[in-house]
């Protein structure tokens, strides 16, 4: 029975850093697809309004959050909106990596 209950131990020992770090990881591929989603509808709402896209258009994307009613960060970032691109407080350095090189090292390649 002790057998059985330190094995036990051992496979959640080994078991719950992988699943923290699976959350964590699904959590900013979240935040970052509902990032780049709020962005293209910011963008494509300016268009149709004929608002041009600059810096200075805080309270129109202001407008366009509150549609999202805060369920876009699942860690409860602070969204901005800078050099016409939304960031997230706390994902944000990753997406940047992500756009920059143009590849996901954990997604599956496209044939």
């Amino acid at each position: 029975m002790i057998v059985v209950i330190s094995i036990l131990g051992i496979l959640i020992a080994i078991a719950l850093p992988q699943y923290s770090k699976i959350i964590t990881n699904v959590k900013k591929k979240v935040c970052d697809a509902n990032i780049l989603q709020l962005g293209r509808s910011l963008e494509s709402s300016m268009i149709i309004d004929g608002i041009e896209v600059d810096d200075d258009n805080c309270s129109y994307f202001q407008s366009i959050i509150l549609q999202y009613e805060g369920n876009i960060c699942p860690d409860g970032g602070t969204l901005s909106y800078d050099n016409g691109k939304v960031k997230c407080g706390i994902h944000y350095d990753e997406l940047e990596s992500v756009e920059d090189n143009g590849e996901d090292d954990e997604g599956v390649p496209y044939l």
